[in-house]
């Protein structure tokens, strides 16, 4: 005998990982009906006062997520997850199913890119002073020009509109665009990028329909280029978020660790990807790259200053000096007879002194910024 289907409303009035779908002003919930005995699972957004009768078909994936989590907890984050890190991860893995994205490869590689570009998944703002973003992304700021391309023509959007989300969508333009795509103002609010859900719709979302990065004739980068059945093209697909293949072993290695933790969690497979995917570390270029639009740039360590011989020298003296000068008042004080060489000796130890204290102090010529400096 078949089993009733089960139906689950998210709530209408949040934004939480379980709203994806949901207008922010609670218009619109999301209906999944979801046939146990079939497998599959089928949604659709129901308004408060009619519910809509054509369903949309979504594949339905039986991800184990504590079997998942436990394989990338060893793999990429050395044996210990945040929950802040767990419930972002959980709500891509919500979207990646809700997208009816297939190919597990293209689930692993928008993985690997929010692990990446988030920071593993610590930034979901992008961190540094509303000095920093006014001086990058203002219209008030040292490039206006790129302020204009942002579409930042107001003071003080510049630090409204930093990045967020885990690609890091940056300027009023993107956050008006991406808003209007999602069916959440952005703009207005733009703090909503920092949420599981809505940022987990940005990253897999945009990497599916290729909203980030363009070809030169105007064609999206997007995952369908390569993920299908014939391709599964890691180091290629850097191309849909970043240019120049920037970082893109390094991003290709994580998708490889996340799709062994896919593979695990969806099926009983024996395989053992212990030898095969070593963990992750992390290296002085990735931390760089991760957080360059996230944090204040770290002053470089001072040299120890080289100690002059001549310093040590005139301390030498100071206290030659002060020490001969005490015995000579005591000396006068008794009646002894100083010798006039002492006098003489006494002299040229002070006109020494003075004259390395009067050199060291000497104001040095200001060194100006050459051609290629900044």
């Amino acid at each position: 005998m078949a089993q009733e289907p089960i139906i689950m409303i998210a709530d209408s009035k949040n934004t939480g990982v379980k709203s994806r779908g949901n207008r922010i002003n609670g218009q619109a919930a999301r209906v999944i009906v979801e046939d146990v005995e079939q497998d599959q699972a089928l949604e659709v957004e129901t308004s408060d006062t009619e519910q809509a009768t054509e369903f949309e078909q979504v594949p339905f994936i039986g991800l184990d997520r504590a079997k998942f989590f436990s394989q990338i907890r060893k793999s990429l984050f050395k044996g210990r997850l945040k929950q802040i890190q767990v419930d972002r991860i959980n709500a891509v893995l919500d979207e990646l199913e809700y997208a009816a994205i297939e190919h597990f490869g293209a689930w692993a590689y928008a993985l690997a890119t929010g692990h990446h570009e988030a920071g593993e998944w610590l930034y979901y703002k992008e961190l540094g002073s509303t000095e920093r973003f006014t001086r990058l992304y203002d219209i008030k700021g040292q490039r206006p020009a790129k302020a204009k391309e942002l579409g930042n023509v107001r003071a003080g959007d510049g630090a409204r509109y930093c990045g967020r989300g885990p690609v890091g969508i940056t300027g009023r333009s993107n956050y008006r665009k991406q808003g209007a795509k999602l069916g959440i103002d952005l703009e207005n609010s733009p703090e909503l990028a920092e949420q599981p859900d809505i940022g987990a719709r940005l990253l897999v979302e945009g990497m599916r329909d290729g909203d980030y990065r363009r070809r030169s004739d105007g064609r999206p980068y997007k995952l369908s280029d390569y993920f299908d059945s014939k391709r599964c093209d890691y180091i290629g697909a850097r191309n849909i978020v970043n240019g120049g293949l920037d970082k893109a072993q390094l991003i290709a290695n994580y998708a490889q660790a996340y799709y062994a933790a896919l593979d695990i969690a969806s099926s009983d497979s024996a395989i053992d990807y212990s030898p095969i995917y070593e963990p992750v570390d992390d290296d002085l270029e990735h931390q760089e790259s991760a957080i360059e639009a996230y944090a204040e740039p770290e002053p470089e360590p001072q040299k120890p200053k080289w100690k002059n011989p001549l310093d040590w020298f005139a301390g030498l003296k100071t206290h030659l000096i002060m020490l001969t000068t005490a015995g000579l008042a005591a000396a006068e004080l008794f009646g002894v007879v100083i010798p006039e060489q002492l006098y003489v000796l006494l002299g040229a130890l002070g006109l020494s002194t003075a004259y390395r204290g009067v050199t060291r102090n000497k104001p040095r010529p200001a060194i100006t910024a050459g051609a290629n400096e900044k």
